[in-house]
């Protein structure tokens, strides 16, 4: 088999060249991402001519013996990475090396330009283009979908709220066009939550796209409109995040941002902040508050809007808790 003699094959066949022990020197100076595309390769590699080994090895000027040869598949991968990573962190990345061809595509879609996609997409079909939105962070597809004019991005927000159960040959072929097409070089079955996707793509939106498209939906089906709002996470809801929350929000939040946020917000706003910091440090917060004299409206919504991007991606990833008053919990949909 040919092997294209890309930097992070020639990575990966040397690091199968060297003992586990060295090799584990070098892995502590990658980080996550870097692992994971090597491992990557190494588990796709087969088998690897010793001439290409010594080439390697030269490039890298490695004094090693030139009729090595080394086989890379997923069990000498799994070999080696348990010899220098703890077992979780081998456990992720087997599973993501095992999993749906598809998780490097829609990584690499993710990443991506949104004007560069929606090049690409708009000859799609709205049903496919519902479906790669589906498989994208809420932030990036919120981009993507404030780019198509009105009527195309609200049939494709109609798509994603209508959208039932995948079957896992659509997904591969949408993957392998993705990645024929577009990117050059998942489970059996894939069912979403439609509102709550559409939801969190909500709270990507900037303002203007937010109202436009909102006022859209409660005309298309106000029953709809209203479990989207109600999922929605606003400014307003800090007020429902527990105390330890509030503390991690004050600590990522940059202190400028939370100021402007701040500019004439509710009283009961105001004193959620105030149980949770020191007494010295909300006086200072309050000053800088009320020193602030001309602020633009548009700021200050910008303000809250990082700062509600903010906490539902800390909410997410677990980092703070909501709380809710007995019968008000989410609603399942």
């Amino acid at each position: 088999m040919s092997i294209k003699m890309t930097g992070v094959n020639k990575a990966a066949i040397l690091l199968l060249s060297l003992e586990p022990e060295v090799a584990s020197r070098v892995f502590r100076a990658l980080d996550e991402s870097e692992i994971k595309d090597v491992s990557q390769a190494m588990a796709t590699l087969g088998r690897v001519d010793p001439e290409i080994i010594k080439s390697v090895i030269i490039e890298f000027a490695r004094d090693m013996n030139t009729s090595m040869s080394v086989i890379g598949n997923i069990h000498s991968t799994e070999r080696f990475l348990r010899g220098v990573l703890g077992h979780d962190k081998v456990n992720v990345l087997l599973e993501d090396i095992r999993g749906p061809m598809g998780r490097n595509i829609w990584d690499k879609i993710g990443k991506m330009n949104p004007m560069l996609l929606v090049s690409f997409l708009k000859n799609e079909y709205p049903q496919t283009i519902a479906l790669i939105l589906t498989k994208m962070a809420p932030s990036h597809a919120a981009k993507i979908l404030s780019l198509f004019n009105k009527e195309t991005g609200f049939e494709i927000l109609k798509r994603m709220m209508s959208m039932d159960t995948v079957k896992k040959d659509v997904i591969e072929s949408i993957e392998k066009t993705l990645r024929t097409e577009f990117v050059t070089d998942s489970g059996s079955m894939q069912k979403y939550d439609n509102n709550h996707v559409v939801a969190e793509i909500f709270n990507y939106f900037g303002k203007q796209s937010e109202e436009k498209f909102m006022e859209m939906l409660v005309q298309y089906d106000e029953d709809a409109a209203g479990k989207i709002k109600r999922l929605m996470f606003k400014f307003k809801d800090i007020l429902r995040i527990d105390p330890e929350g509030i503390q991690e929000l004050i600590k990522v939040v940059d202190k400028a941002t939370l100021t402007t946020a701040l500019k004439d917000a509710p009283d009961e706003i105001y004193e959620i902040f105030m149980q949770n910091m020191s007494q010295r440090a909300y006086k200072l917060l309050v000053e800088e508050v009320e020193g602030l004299r001309s602020v633009r409206k548009k700021d200050i919504d910008d303000a809250r809007s990082n700062i509600v991007k903010i906490a539902k991606d800390l909410i997410n990833k677990g980092v703070i808790k909501m709380i809710y008053a007995e019968g008000d919990e989410e609603e399942e949909l």
